[in-house]
């Protein structure tokens, strides 16, 4: 793709984006309120809603990716806010699903929580990777998303980040072509729509633009695993502050110990109550 192709299919995604969202808002005043039903009208147009968002999304990705325009963030975040923030969301996902999550941040080793580097596309990978698992997955299957620091420097910390599911798989065919751009394989995912093809060749590109890399293993029938390594920066700034806020003393227990109290008898005087405690010094 050209650079002005991928101006111009970012400029005419920006605009559909902004029509969808609009649409949606106009949607949502009519809607009567969703019980949970799958098979009512709110439920298809939400789903339909949030795949055309994603489509969209995934496109904005490919055309700034193609046009070297995608500028990733560098600013201070909690790793362990981040994994608890989007796990939840994932765990959510697959309790829908029929699908049994495990992982999250208690099965996480993360010795610096504090870094600095792109949060948002951080976000957008294992948010991507974890749907794929949970999407093409079986009923009763499981998904697996931790993370795992693996070294630092001290300046610079690698984290392992690893997405694996009992669910489909893939052919060693396709393996070989699973992050290419429209990259899809005919397998029939546990939800109604098949996805854009668009998920795994965006991952790619924002791990690699981040100065990492991704592997992929995966059998048919036997299920896929994703291991995502990156390098963050340590934010020692935060991360001390942090540790000195938790070394200052919250509150001190006086239960059960005994309190002096001084007062000038010319211009003060102590209630009975206070008189009774001060009595005990005496």
């Amino acid at each position: 793709m050209s650079f002005w192709k991928a101006v111009t299919l970012c400029k005419k995604s920006l605009v559909r984006k902004e029509k969808l969202t609009m649409l949606w808002k106009g949607f949502q005043q009519h809607l009567p309120p969703w019980k949970g039903e799958k098979s009512s009208g709110s439920f298809l147009i939400l789903q339909s809603t949030d795949y055309l968002q994603n489509l969209i999304n995934n496109v904005l990705d490919i055309s700034k990716l193609e046009s070297d325009s995608l500028v990733l963030e560098h600013k201070s975040f909690d790793l362990a806010e981040l994994l608890r923030n989007n796990l939840t969301v994932v765990a959510m996902s697959a309790y829908e699903n029929g699908v049994r999550f495990e992982g999250g941040v208690e099965a996480s080793t993360i010795r610096h929580r504090y870094l600095i580097g792109s949060p948002v596309h951080l976000s957008r990978v294992l948010m991507n990777l974890s749907s794929n698992a949970i999407k093409y997955n079986h009923f009763h299957g499981t998904v697996n998303v931790h993370c795992e620091e693996l070294s630092d420097d001290g300046n610079m910390a690698v984290f392992q980040f690893v997405c694996s599911d009992t669910g489909l798989g893939m052919s060693e065919e396709f393996q070989k072509h699973a992050f290419d751009v429209f990259a899809q394989e005919s397998k029939q995912s546990t939800t109604t729509f098949s996805g854009s093809g668009l998920g795994l060749s965006i991952v790619k590109d924002i791990v690699e633009l981040m100065g990492g890399t991704i592997e992929l293993e995966s059998e048919e029938n036997v299920g896929s695993t994703f291991t995502v390594m990156v390098p963050f920066e340590i934010d020692y700034l935060v991360e001390n502050n942090a540790s000195q806020k938790d070394s200052c003393p919250q509150g001190m227990d006086l239960s059960g110990k005994r309190v002096l109290l001084v007062r000038h008898l010319k211009y003060f005087r102590i209630p009975s109550r206070m008189s009774m405690i001060s009595s005990s010094w005496m």
